[in-house]
């Protein structure tokens, strides 16, 4: 993910962020395309209003599962990167956190996950009905 827009995980003196994505790999991708849709905006923004956009100010705060979906910060969002961030996780909520195979709420002893259900059955979680 540096490779793609580095200055999403930076912190807020423009250092490497201390920020980690607390996820497991199955949601590498919604993360990465989740990166790469912000970096895209972002720079054409910059192109426009370069004073509204400093990529030095706009990056990752924090990056999670939280209640089986992810959930994913950034500072200084806009009505679009919102919509990216909202998109994200709808995305996180039908994909298994594991292997990125499509995915279900499942439970265990009240931790909830999105896991396909192979993953779930080795892991012992039970469908959320």
């Amino acid at each position: 993910m540096h490779d793609i827009a580095p200055y999403l995980l930076q912190n807020d003196l423009g250092g490497e962020s201390l920020v980690e994505f607390e996820h497991e790999e199955g949601w590498d991708l919604i993360v990465v395309n989740l990166a790469r849709a912000i970096d895209r905006h972002v720079r054409h923004q910059a192109k426009i209003d370069p004073e509204s956009y400093d990529l030095d100010l706009i990056y990752f705060s924090q990056v999670k599962e939280k209640k089986g979906s992810l959930r994913a910060y950034v500072t200084m969002p806009d009505a679009i990167i919102n919509a990216y961030v909202d998109f994200a996780e709808l995305m996180s909520e039908t994909t298994c956190e594991v292997t990125g195979r499509p995915g279900l709420l499942h439970t265990k002893m009240g931790f909830v996950k999105t896991l396909h259900p192979d993953v779930a059955a080795e892991r012992g979680f039970k469908p959320v009905d």
